[in-house]
């Protein structure tokens, strides 16, 4: 599963918990807890332990970390009022349930069955890259979780427009030709060959 698809399923779910808790902060939250488990476990899997396992599915991807925060979340619900860590690990759970975790039962029980299985994939980052770059779903989860995020903050986007509009051109041209050089950079590193 593509990470634009996690945050998509995330921000979904956290409409309709928004719906029971009537905190627009929640749907941001679970979309976060749609991506969390990929931005923790392959940099950790594929940089950290790059030389033991190499593998992209390790703490965030087992069902103990989610219970742990799961029963963190009801405690702060109860104790706090806050619903905020309740709503990541439902967006945690999201994400291991998109990746079918139950097919891989070392590493969603982890440590119960065993360790974790060793891969080895020099070029993770490169393909994932441009995996994420190339399929076309990708692109129409981007541009509706762009404009499902604009719909519910559209106040405070329309704050932030009317903000830029005011900026002077030198300040717009201090920000784009630096970005547009990095992006073309990027390019041209990650071209393949």
């Amino acid at each position: 599963m593509f990470l634009l698809a996690h945050l998509f399923a995330g921000l979904l779910i956290g409409l309709l918990l928004y719906l029971f808790f009537r905190d627009r902060s929640v749907i941001l939250v679970c979309g976060l807890g749609g991506v969390l488990p990929d931005l923790i476990d392959k940099p950790i899997g594929h940089i950290l332990l790059k030389g033991s396992f190499d593998y992209g599915r390790l703490y965030f991807h087992g069902i103990f970390v989610f219970l742990l925060i799961f029963i963190a979340g009801i405690l702060f619900l109860r104790y706090y009022k806050t619903a905020l860590l309740l709503v990541l690990s439902i967006g945690i759970l999201s994400h291991q349930v998109l990746d079918a975790m139950w097919y891989n039962p070392v590493a969603w029980f982890y440590p119960l069955l065993g360790t974790y299985p060793k891969r080895y994939n020099p070029n993770f980052f490169e393909e994932a890259f441009w995996a994420q770059l190339n399929n076309p779903s990708e692109w129409v989860f981007f541009i509706i979780a762009a404009c499902l995020i604009a719909l519910i903050y559209r106040h405070e986007v329309l704050k932030q427009i009317r903000a830029f509009r005011q900026w002077p051109l030198r300040r717009w041209l201090a920000i784009l030709i630096p970005a547009l050089i990095a992006v073309v950079a990027l390019l041209v590193i990650m071209m393949p060959y």
